[in-house]
């Protein structure tokens, strides 16, 4: 463990206030000043010209004082931190709300090395997330204390989630004004196992995917291991769909799919709100039955992306290793945004592979085998609305009963509306649209996000801890988030892809 270093920022500044003193001036003790009253007389338009600037500035001045006592601190990106989204209250002691808390009670020890998450509006709920996971726990690794800033994410903000754990020092009170420099290369040659931004007691995380990946490859996975795997994919990818246990969860990924999983345990607790919707999910009659899989069916815009998953971007595009890849690339059937049966029949292998894993021993399977129900629930969660009556319209399996999160109208038990985490009838793009459009999504008013963003987090919730097991597409982002947090499960061969391994960065290892 890396010892903390001492921050040299270490005392609590008083925070600065703007007043504004009258001034009176005699104008006989200022001779200098008639002639410049005169010169104006003789002017008109140089008084006015005066009179504006006059105006400008003290609308400037204005502004600088609202802006102090109104609006949170700018970072150097200029980025509004809403950690800290506007001056302490002095009487409580405390920051205001904000996504990650800080007491100011002097009896906790001042943070003495900070690393700032600012989370985008430009990418999924899931790809973010992940990457917030990283970040997590790399700052644990060397010894910082997490951040976070989540004022232009477009899902919201954090709390309105999650029940997030509050900080164990307190901030600086001018800790806005820090210098953060970025976490990134500092030359060619810069240890990923001790990069040269750890120097720095305050930095920041700042949209480099390929550098954090980079970093949290080389500190969580062999390189040994990661390039045994490169080379077999230049002889097996694309592998035969659906894909094994062992093949879903590469052993040369557990440590780092372990330590995601390890953070996402400390994150990933949903708030009141969140919990019931969970409830009402877990009320519903199917839980009765023996076993209960999930799946989780991405269509809508990912089909277009997951074509482009593979391992091509590791090689050159003129050697011979990536020209074999593509070839078989090229064989494969080009992804479609709808459930078609060959689909459809690769999830339903899966659940039955999953349910041949249930049938072996386990200490804590065997509740299981005391039910007396005989049947296998399939839960659906899905951004398409036709994927559960597609589905089902596919399947074979006689003692199969194919349900979805979303509810169904005529269930007897469903008090609420039916469940949805895209609302299709908001918008008539979504209304086309075959599954969720992230370009149609960031339409939606704020508040019809984070209310479907909810129920998306509920189903997750519920699958990964709830069922038995899950299916799902190695190749989104959500189904890699619902297996970091299903990791335990996922090493019992529980968890199945339908097309790439489960890889714990954002692209493709």
């Amino acid at each position: 463990m890396r010892e903390r270093h001492k921050s040299s920022d270490g005392a609590v500044h008083a925070s600065g206030r703007y007043e504004l003193l009258p001034t009176a001036v005699d104008p006989a003790e200022r001779p200098a000043e008639r002639s410049e009253v005169e010169l104006l007389s003789r002017r008109p338009w140089l008084k006015t010209l005066a009179l504006l600037l006059l105006t400008i500035c003290a609308l400037i001045g204005l502004l600088a004082t609202l802006g102090r006592v109104t609006h949170s601190g700018t970072s150097n990106g200029g980025e509004r931190l809403e950690v800290v989204s506007a001056l302490p209250n002095q009487s409580s002691g405390e920051l205001p709300d904000g996504t990650l808390r800080g007491s100011l009670d002097a009896a906790l020890p001042l943070c003495q090395r900070t690393l700032l998450y600012s989370f985008a509006g430009l990418h999924g709920f899931a790809s973010e997330y992940m990457s917030f996971l990283r970040v997590a726990v790399l700052a644990q690794r060397f010894n910082y204390t997490l951040l976070v800033d989540d004022h232009a994410w477009n899902y919201g903000k954090m709390s309105d989630y999650f029940d997030l754990p509050a900080l164990d020092c307190r901030l600086p009170r001018r800790w806005e004004s820090i210098k953060r420099p970025r976490m990134s290369y500092n030359n060619a040659t810069n240890d990923l196992t001790m990069p040269s931004w750890l120097v720095h007691n305050h930095v920041r995380y700042k949209r480099d995917f390929r550098y954090l990946d980079q970093l949290f490859l080389a500190n969580y996975v062999e390189p040994a291991d990661l390039a045994s795997l490169h080379e077999r994919d230049v002889l097996e990818f694309p592998r035969p769909a659906p894909l094994s246990a062992q093949a879903t969860i590469e052993p040369a990924f557990v440590n780092a799919l372990d330590e995601l999983g390890r953070v996402a345990h400390i994150y990933w607790q949903p708030n009141v709100a969140v919990r019931a919707k969970m409830a009402a999910l877990e009320r519903r009659e199917f839980w009765q039955s023996k076993r209960v899989l999930g799946a989780h069916i991405r269509l809508g815009d990912k089909s277009k992306e997951s074509a482009g998953i593979s391992p091509l971007h590791l090689f050159s595009k003129h050697s011979a290793s990536y020209k074999a890849i593509a070839q078989r690339i090229a064989l494969r059937p080009k992804p479609e945004a709808k459930l078609t049966a060959q689909v459809a029949a690769i999830y339903l292998e899966a659940a039955s592979d999953i349910l041949d894993s249930l049938r072996q021993p386990a200490r804590y399977l065997r509740r299981l085998q005391r039910r007396q129900e005989t049947s296998t629930t399939l839960l659906i969660m899905s951004d398409a609305a036709t994927a559960v009556d597609d589905l089902r319209s596919f399947s074979t399996h006689p003692e199969l009963n194919v349900q979805s999160t979303q509810g169904s109208p005529d269930e007897s038990t469903q008090q609420e509306k039916p469940r949805s985490w895209i609302r299709v009838a908001i918008d008539r793009l979504l209304r086309r649209a075959q599954g969720f459009h992230e370009s149609a999504w960031n339409r939606l008013p704020e508040d019809e996000r984070v209310a479907r963003t909810s129920e998306m987090i509920s189903d997750i919730t519920v699958i990964t801890r709830r069922c038995n097991g899950f299916v799902a597409a190695g190749s989104s982002n959500v189904a890699r988030l619902m297996t970091v947090l299903a990791i335990d499960k996922a090493k019992l061969g529980l968890v199945r892809s339908i097309d790439v391994r489960i890889f714990p960065t954002a692209i493709y290892q």
